[in-house]
């Protein structure tokens, strides 16, 4: 009897103790360690602290690819966990991974790893199978609904749609973030869109989010001229130097085609319009309802009553967003033994 009165006595006692504990926060609560360097790289590698992209890119073509690319690796808020190269005229998928490889070297910020998509358009409702595509497949099923991987594509949408086509649930998924189209709402003959309208077909019979910059748009907003490329970057760091000479070579090689798009010496930073959206520097307006030219073929989408919305960039804050990309390349630079902090 002795025995059960003690027995009673001690639990309650317990009882009482852990139950002050628990209210004080001391005791059942473990004290969190100051944040040493493990738990700092684990929480900034978490897939919830920063936005998850993977872009597919016609690298090397133009001068904007690499600008979008180097601006991207360079945004804390953002992780590219994927680069895959595809295919344009005159330019293969395996030129496209090689220029996006000499990208990350010179941005010296981590390394993504970088596949050789696909090197032709679709011809039809068979996906292209490649190592990009299985990446692409494979990271987005980590992703859900209420948590989407972003896909920048910029180039051809070959790989993307051939994913689509593959698994058609990956819509779930991702969210795609495109320059394309020649202008927004209408849509109409673009040279992204070009290079692959099937693919774009998928994507709109797709019920993936969409968000679109347009030709109109960039003309507008992203135009920039060599003087003012070399000003801006020039002369910050070994990257900044660098993109300015790409910027500047492209228009020195191609002086026609820079004339039929831009004012004397001057070109189009077209790519980085998707930068720009996923840094928070433009305004968007969604658009339903309507019919999308989706190539010279004059292929066309019809959303209809109730059909798919897009999201389009009407505006760009360029103040904001140029001086945004100039301190991160200045920063790269102060890293790396550059010039102007």
């Amino acid at each position: 009897m002795r025995t059960s009165t003690r027995l009673t006595l001690y639990i309650s006692v317990c009882g009482i103790v852990l139950w002050a504990a628990g209210a004080s926060g001391f005791g059942m609560t473990r004290t969190p360690a100051a944040p040493g360097p493990r738990r700092k790289a684990a929480r900034a590698a978490s897939p919830h602290s920063r936005r998850a992209v993977i872009i597919t890119t016609d690298c090397g073509v133009d001068a904007d690819d690499q600008w979008d690319i180097a601006d991207l690796l360079l945004s804390p808020g953002i992780r590219v966990l994927a680069i895959i190269g595809t295919h344009a005229p005159g330019h293969t998928p395996a030129e496209s991974a090689a220029c996006a490889r000499d990208v990350i070297r010179r941005a010296q910020a981590y390394a993504p790893p970088v596949f050789i998509g696909a090197g032709h358009p679709l011809q039809g409702a068979r996906p292209q199978e490649n190592a990009g595509v299985r990446f692409l497949l494979r990271t987005a099923r980590k992703f859900s609904p209420t948590h989407r991987l972003t896909v920048v594509s910029i180039g051809a949408a070959t790989d993307l749609g051939s994913a689509l086509l593959a698994w058609p649930r990956l819509a779930r998924r991702i969210r795609i973030v495109a320059m394309g189209f020649k202008a927004e709402p209408a849509g109409g003959s673009e040279y992204n869109i070009n290079n692959d309208p099937y693919a774009w077909r998928v994507i709109f019979h797709s019920r993936a989010p969409l968000v679109i910059g347009a030709a109109n748009i960039c003309e507008r907003y992203l135009t920039l001229s060599a003087a003012r490329a070399q000003a801006m970057l020039g002369g910050r760091g070994p990257l900044g130097a660098w993109m300015a000479g790409v910027f500047t070579g492209f228009i020195r090689r191609h002086p026609h085609i820079a004339r039929e798009f831009a004012p004397p010496g001057s070109w189009i930073e077209w790519d980085p319009i998707t930068a720009a959206w996923l840094l928070g520097f433009t305004a968007t307006r969604m658009r339903g309802g309507a019919h999308y030219h989706l190539a010279c073929q004059c292929v066309r989408y019809s959303s209809g009553p109730g059909g798919r919305s897009v999201r389009w960039i009407v505006r760009v804050d360029r103040r904001r967003f140029w001086r945004d990309l100039r301190a991160k390349v200045s920063a790269a630079g102060s890293r790396h033994g550059g010039q102007k902090p």
